[in-house]
């Protein structure tokens, strides 16, 4: 049986302290540009810029290694206090090109276009294009084909690599799998393990 000493160890309340901010600063302008013949041009143009920071400070513990469940090495979860800044211009816009027309209750081309620019990994771009189509009422198609971008997360960027082997091996003589079938037991008493382990 366990000590008392050695159930503290494994019991361990890990405590981090975690201070997530974001501030947000954006102006946008929506509305119409102008007429076509089957609708009128809507956009809508902006610029935002937003900065981001978090804090930790680990437990003391578990940063030096001595809680069981952190894999007891030290560094793995180093204290941060680390800000990202980004700012962003965009703008979006529909397009009408056919309506009330036989085969054609709406037709209409929309896109979008968003520049980022991050002072961690630099500019990034993303996009968007696609088209509705609505050719009698109670029917609709859309398609859309874009461009996502994902940007490293403060964990991603700051805290140091590490690598880990997957999987586990487990023995076939242990009690969890002695009794799993008289074949079983009796290939580990060949081996000469007669009690499971």
């Amino acid at each position: 049986a366990p000590t008392q000493a050695q159930m503290d160890w494994a019991l361990h309340d890990r405590i981090e302290r975690r201070q997530n901010t974001q501030n947000i600063f954006g102006a946008n302008v929506v509305g119409d540009l102008f007429k076509l013949p089957y609708g009128t041009v809507s956009a809508a143009f902006g610029v935002e810029h937003r900065r981001e920071s978090l804090k930790t400070v680990d437990d003391p513990l578990a940063a030096a290694g001595e809680v069981v469940y952190t894999g007891a090495q030290t560094g793995l979860h180093p204290d941060l206090d680390v800000s990202m800044n980004v700012t962003e211009v965009f703008g979006e816009v529909v397009i009408p090109v056919l309506r009330d027309l036989p085969f054609a209750r709406k037709l209409e081309i929309e896109g979008a276009f968003r520049y980022s620019d991050y002072n961690t990994v630099g500019g990034t771009s993303t996009w968007k294009a696609g088209a509705t189509w609505a050719p009698v009422e109670g029917i609709t198609f859309r398609g859309v084909r874009s461009r996502s971008v994902r940007t490293p997360n403060f964990g991603e960027l700051h805290e140091p690599q590490k690598s880990s082997i997957a999987g586990t091996v487990n023995d076939p003589c242990t009690t969890a799998y002695y009794y799993f079938s008289d074949t079983r037991s009796a290939n580990c008493a060949a081996l000469g393990i007669t009690t499971p382990l």
